[in-house]
């Protein structure tokens, strides 16, 4: 019964993940045709491989493309590689957005106009609205999630060692967690202190670090306007090309994780339904070599009438034998290993890793002061290096990222206070202002909805 289930889901598995990687190749060749790839990509040798796959698979080799799980597998490795040095240029680029949205008034304004705004505002009036815009939910976890959005807009004006204390605070909640959370946690803190440099990140997309280091030697207290406009372009062009990489590389991957499967489920045999399936995602895979070889334009409707209702069909079949499995077979067979490998490959978590990890142990007292001692080393180093804006800028968010950390609303609500009126900048004030009724009026809005 169990190897009948098994044979089933291999076949499963080969049917949805050829499936999946010749609807994700149709999509991959709209993406370039629509907005052609940036230059920047760098991913012509990940894209060699797929189409090399591809035409075995629907060329005279039988579809056999066992001899490429090596390629497969490095070229997966290498996109999570750039994609994790797209994220840390992305977090980096997002303290920069955040400093220029905060003097921005500064150059769209006039000092006239900054000082009527900010005469119209009662800044007991909007204390009070932000705290019953966070407390008109009854759910604690939306709560804190409405505190985080606020402090996200809040000008931040405190000493280091208050902040430092509030990070420090935050990491010991961890000391009866297991060290895989711990660590994941201070990820999140690294990357947005802007202190995580992954592997590759002096070898992918250096373009980026160049903006990069213009802005970090930007002063940002006494800029011209046209210097502003300069410096928001490059930030604007800059985060829209990482976006549009990551889109490259999120289908790439997904192209990748598809193939893989169906390497690892190549010798299974399909049924008719099945089969009538492969051909029709043949016949897509040439189509979009002959659109990115010839140009010629594939008939998209005909391509796909035939898979119509596929993808649902298989998924709930999947879902179903992949249940029931999982508690029939052992993690020693070998077959299972092949299985539970697809598995991961077809979730939505495409850039899972494969094998399994062994459990990272629970933190100890000294596993907790050794990474803390570590982080606060750094965070102190990034504080001395940048400029107060900047700092600010990781502060902020830093803080809205953390778990909440005021004991009553009597400490949240003199946090509010004290952040807006300890704030002198006018420029940062006009644009909190405008951010925190923004959020406050879309959450008026979807009630009323």
């Amino acid at each position: 019964m169990t190897a009948d289930k098994s044979g089933r889901l291999s076949a499963n598995y080969k049917a949805s993940s050829i499936l999946d990687a010749a609807v994700e190749y149709y999509i991959f060749y709209e993406m370039g045709n629509e907005t052609p790839f940036p230059e920047q990509s760098d991913a012509d040798a990940e894209i060699s491989v797929i189409r090399e796959c591809f035409k075995k698979i629907s060329g005279d080799e039988n579809g056999g493309i066992s001899d490429m799980l090596g390629r497969l597998d490095d070229a997966r490795n290498i996109i999570i590689k750039k994609m994790q040095v797209l994220t840390a240029y992305i977090d980096r680029f997002l303290v920069y957005e955040y400093v220029m949205n905060r003097i921005e008034a500064r150059y769209t304004k006039t000092e006239q106009e900054i000082d009527d705004l900010l005469g119209k505002v009662d800044k007991d009036a909007l204390t009070g609205d932000i705290i019953d815009f966070i407390f008109s939910t009854k759910e604690p976890a939306e709560v804190n999630d409405r505190v985080r959005d606020i402090i996200g807009q809040l000008p931040v004006r405190m000493s280091r060692s208050k902040f430092l204390n509030y990070v420090k605070d935050s990491i010991k909640l961890y000391s009866d967690s297991d060290r895989d959370s711990l660590d994941g946690f201070v990820y999140m803190i690294r990357t947005s202190a802007m202190l995580y440099e992954p592997d590759g990140m002096n070898n992918y997309f250096s373009v980026f670090e160049k903006v990069l280091d213009e802005l970090g030697e930007a002063d940002f207290t006494c800029m011209e306007t046209d210097y502003y406009n300069i410096l928001s372009d490059k930030i604007q062009v800059s985060t829209s090309q990482i976006h549009d990489i990551s889109d490259l590389y999120m289908s790439l991957q997904r192209m990748i994780n598809g193939l893989y499967v169906y390497a690892l489920n190549a010798n299974t045999v399909l049924d008719d339904k099945d089969s009538n399936i492969f051909n029709a995602c043949i016949d897509i895979i040439d189509a979009v070599d002959g659109a990115l070889d010839e140009g010629c334009e594939p008939d998209a409707d005909s391509l796909f009438e035939r898979i119509e209702g596929a993808l649902e069909r298989l998924y709930e079949d999947r879902i179903v034998l992949e249940a029931m499995l999982g508690k029939e077979i052992s993690v020693e067979d070998k077959g299972f290993a092949v299985l539970k490998k697809s598995e991961r490959l077809m979730s939505s978590s495409i850039f899972a890793e494969l094998d399994e990890k062994p459990s990272s142990g629970p933190v100890t007292p000294e596993y907790l002061e050794e990474v803390t001692d570590s982080l606060l080393k750094d965070m102190q180093a990034m504080i001395k290096k940048y400029s107060r804006p900047v700092v600010r800028a990781v502060y902020s968010v830093i803080l809205s990222s953390i778990p909440v950390f005021f004991g009553n609303s009597d400490e949240l609500t003199e946090y509010i206070r004290h952040s807006i009126e300890q704030c002198a900048d006018k420029a940062e004030l006009v644009a909190c202002y405008e951010l925190l009724c923004d959020l406050i009026m879309d959450d008026f809005i979807t009630d009323g909805d």
